[in-house]
């Protein structure tokens, strides 16, 4: 059998996770045989074939590893003692949620739930579950859950004076509140982790806080700072040897450089962005990255290619299940529709990601897709039209505060 190491998805963190809970070589022999080599799903693409050429988790994949996490569960419960296993069932369900595996994230987190309510000694075990249910439920655009998550890991992080939780979730709730667009209360709660943060020198926290508020500063349309905090976080990302975060800064400085127009340094961020997200198997930062680059693609009127980095970004997305993706995928192929004059299958396709972002309560993407819809239609000479979507925009733009987006939009009105 293959090792672990040339599996797709989580196999190779699965390993780690062994290796680190289970010293003993006949106990690791054992759960190895449980695992069978996943189906690969392989995807043709006519350019661009080295990046977009990359595994992904089938339905096949997901059944092989939901059987293996649950006789991983069944074997460790019986020889670990209760804080390890604990602590091993969590880092499983960080893996899983990482990788997209949302359901079985979440049946990880809540088992741990189970086996810590009434046991006040792992009260630090329940608050991060509970953290872990927030992310997941985030990472899905449920923001009712998630902030109500957030709020019991919080109390349950302070009842054992673990600021690093603390600090943890406060970032969690800003990033919510930022997604939501509003940039005030993202800021407040940014603000308190930092301070936490101090009282426990955690670095990778800081540089995780360090970033959003780069993320914040970007939307605001101060690029300066946005660039001196995104640099300063991918420098502690490298020292600390954070894949994970280090492929979001990758990233978020491509979309800092396709906000200056600066095309060519942001399709090299994103580059980055996906080869880093690939080594680590990590799909969030891989499926975003593709859709940022297909925006750019699109600028430049290399159409066919956009087309393949959206619709491989969107394979991506609905795997892990990331709405927010999802949606604004519908808005890149509306863009990508109405500069081919299908403007009937564009207008189909921006009102889909505005119907989404709607429900989704995202007032920076409803902004921006609103925008999309004016650009459209006054491609179109529909006026009315082109007024009430750009009008639209201007509101939420301005809500937010997105300084550089609103003269945009004022300048097509």
């Amino acid at each position: 059998m293959k090792s672990f190491e040339t599996q797709p998805n989580i196999f190779g963190g699965i390993e780690i996770l062994l290796d680190k809970y289970l010293k003993s070589n006949k106990q690791f022999d054992t759960i190895k045989k449980v695992l069978v080599a996943p189906s690969k799903q392989i995807i043709e693409y006519k350019k661009h074939v080295e990046q977009l050429n990359v595994l992904s988790t089938s339905p096949t994949d997901s059944i092989k590893i939901r059987n293996l996490v649950d006789r991983i569960i069944t074997f460790t419960s019986t020889i670990l003692p209760g804080k390890k296993y604990l602590d091993l069932l969590i880092e499983l369900g960080k893996l899983c949620s990482s990788q997209g595996e949302h359901k079985f994230a979440t049946d990880i987190f809540s088992n741990v739930l189970y086996k810590t309510a009434s046991d006040e000694k792992f009260t630090d075990q329940k608050a991060t579950a509970l953290l872990g249910l927030a992310e997941v439920a985030a990472y899905q655009a449920n923001w009712k859950d998630s902030f109500s998550f957030a709020k019991k890991a919080k109390t349950a992080f302070e009842s054992v004076k673990n600021n690093k939780g603390l600090a943890v979730t406060e970032n969690l709730i800003g990033t919510n509140y930022a997604e939501k667009g509003d940039l005030i209360a993202a800021k407040k709660h940014y603000t308190a982790g930092l301070e936490l943060q101090k009282k426990t020198k955690d670095k990778q926290t800081h540089a995780m806080i360090l970033l959003n508020l780069g993320i914040l500063c970007n939307i605001e349309g101060d690029l300066e700072s946005t660039k001196q905090y995104y640099e300063k976080a991918l420098l502690m990302f490298k020292s600390l040897g954070d894949t994970k975060n280090l492929a979001k800064a990758l990233h978020n400085l491509g979309m800092l450089y396709t906000k200056e127009g600066n095309f060519e340094k942001a399709i090299s961020y994103f580059d980055k962005c996906i080869k880093v997200s690939q080594e680590a198997r990590y799909f969030p930062s891989l499926g975003i990255s593709f859709l940022s680059k297909a925006y750019i693609l699109c600028e430049q009127n290399e159409l066919d290619s956009a087309s393949e980095f959206v619709n491989k970004g969107l394979e991506i997305s609905l795997i892990i299940n990331d709405r927010l993706s999802i949606a604004d995928i519908y808005k890149i192929k509306g863009i990508i529709e109405r500069k081919k004059k299908n403007y009937d299958i564009a207008e189909n396709y921006l009102l889909s990601s505005l119907r989404m972002n709607l429900e989704f309560d995202n007032r920076l993407n409803y902004a921006e897709t609103s925008y999309e819809l004016g650009a459209l239609f006054n491609e179109k000479g529909d006026k009315k039209q082109k007024e009430k979507y750009l009008k639209e925009s201007l509101v939420h733009f301005k809500k937010i505060g997105a300084v550089l987006e609103i003269k945009k939009v004022e300048s097509l009105l």
